[in-house]
């Protein structure tokens, strides 16, 4: 596995390839269709085009033992970073797609995430995308850091702008996006098929309470 520090560093992004088995993804997709989340003990968004389990460690064996892997590990020890928790999310076909539009995690500090696809994401199965540089400081994106300033950053009322110039991320099921989330981003809507993914935040102290 590589894990390219200086995308991270410099574009905010980079994905790894065959990062889990197909084995590995179908073992996760066939284990959340069989076991139910409660919501009375994680937070669960069951909304129109989504379906997403905050804290899916707590709720399904091959998840726990996947964020506990030592592939996880490998990662964290380049970030420098522990993982938190995790999320499972499908999503279907609808206006939104994961996260609900363009939006950062965070406006200032660090956010990294990494996004495992546990199902083929091509052009209209819900890819990911990023607009590149927008991690940094000195970005063309900066003042949009200051928008709506105590509200969660979102930015749909942009899209045919992040549209045309966002970088779209497909791969096939095992892949992973390494990616720093104070960068503008998206899951684009599913037009065709459906996805599953896993989310792994990692913990830098930002206030990511999975509760609220």
């Amino acid at each position: 596995m590589h894990f390219d520090h200086n995308s991270l560093k410099e574009i905010g992004i980079f994905k790894i390839q065959n990062f889990i088995s197909s084995d590995e993804c179908e073992n996760i997709i066939n284990e959340t269709k069989l076991i139910k989340a409660d919501n009375q003990k994680v937070r669960v968004d069951d909304l129109d085009s989504e379906y997403r389990v905050w804290n899916a460690e707590k709720v399904f064996p091959s998840i726990n033992t996947f964020l506990h892997s030592n592939t996880v590990k490998n990662i964290s020890k380049e970030l420098g970073l522990e993982p938190s928790f995790c999320i499972y999310n499908h999503i279907k076909p609808g206006e939104y797609g994961s996260g609900g539009g363009w939006h950062r995690d965070t406006r200032f500090q660090n956010q990294y995430k990494c996004i495992v696809y546990l199902t083929d994401c091509n052009e209209g199965n819900g890819n990911f995308a990023y607009l590149r540089k927008s991690h940094l400081n000195n970005s063309i994106y900066v003042l949009t850091r200051f928008i709506d300033f105590f509200k969660k950053p979102r930015y749909d009322y942009l899209k045919k702008i992040f549209n045309k110039f966002s970088t779209n991320i497909y791969g096939q099921r095992g892949t992973a996006i390494i990616v720093n989330t104070t960068g503008i981003h998206r899951g684009t809507p599913v037009s065709n098929g459906e996805r599953h993914a896993l989310t792994i935040y990692f913990n830098n102290g930002v206030n990511l309470d999975p509760s609220k």
